[in-house]
């Protein structure tokens, strides 16, 4: 009887084992192939994309813009360096414009009416709120100066935004401080009447100019509105409250 065929477990373990340490083998790092395009190297990155990343391109801004009913545009400064100018030149520079829009707006000249002055500025309206504040506490007791100051100087500047806030809703082009640097330069008359106070004891004489100056800032103040943007069926409607604005602080200038 021939035991050749007989099945040994141990024998099919060592095959196993044999088998395993074959694929092992076969398997070994070092005969892996390895291809040129899988490897990255961060030095060969494109030139192009270094460059750009340098050197951004910056988007240029716009030209021109609308903001509030106003045109905005961009201008390229063409004078002088005024950083190193003396402190009278640039004074000097400032109180000419603020001349040049009184002359616009309170003298109003014919040749003038059919110019639009689309730029403002609150350097004239402060300057004659100050001179209107100063004036009346003059006219007060010593012990009511600061008192009849900050009330008058609170005074005027909020009239001055409540009818500009009037102006504006009642529509048309002109910006809200556009209209507040009319309104607050055809102020002028009344700072004479303010100065004049001061100085003129009498009532009735006060009255009587005040009437006239009231009158004059009156017209002033709608021939600025109405060429400067608001509606011409509606500058009736714009110039009756910064009448009657007009016409409180000039009789405060008279009772004062």
């Amino acid at each position: 009887m021939s035991y050749s065929n007989v099945w040994n477990p141990n024998q099919d373990l060592e095959a196993q084992n044999q088998n395993t340490a074959g694929t092992e083998l076969l398997f070994d790092d070092d005969d892996i192939p390895v291809e040129d395009d899988f490897i990255v190297n961060d030095d060969d990155e494109p030139t192009t994309q270094q460059t750009s990343s340098q050197h951004p391109r910056i988007p240029e801004p716009p030209q021109s813009a609308n903001a509030g009913g106003e045109r905005l545009e961009q201008r390229r400064f063409m004078g002088g360096d005024t950083l190193d100018e003396p402190i009278t030149a640039t004074l000097l520079r400032d109180v000419k414009a603020v001349g040049t829009r009184l002359r616009q707006i309170v003298w109003w000249y014919a040749e003038e009416r059919n110019t639009t002055h689309q730029e403002w500025d609150l350097w004239g309206p402060l300057v004659f709120c100050l001179l209107i504040s100063t004036s009346m506490s003059m006219m007060a007791p010593n012990n009511q100066s600061s008192l009849v100051f900050s009330g008058m100087f609170a005074l005027i500047w909020l009239g001055q935004v409540i009818v500009t806030l009037n102006i504006k809703l009642l529509g048309g082009t002109i910006s809200f401080f556009h209209a507040l640097c009319v309104s607050g330069y055809s102020l002028f008359p009344l700072v004479i009447a303010a100065v004049l106070g001061s100085f003129v004891g009498s009532r009735l004489i006060r009255l009587i100019v005040d009437v006239f100056l009231i009158a004059w800032a009156i017209y002033a103040a709608t021939n600025g509105l109405k060429h400067s943007g608001v509606l011409s069926e509606r500058v009736f409607l714009a110039t009756f409250p910064v009448g009657l604005f007009y016409c409180g602080l000039g009789w405060l200038c008279v009772i004062n």
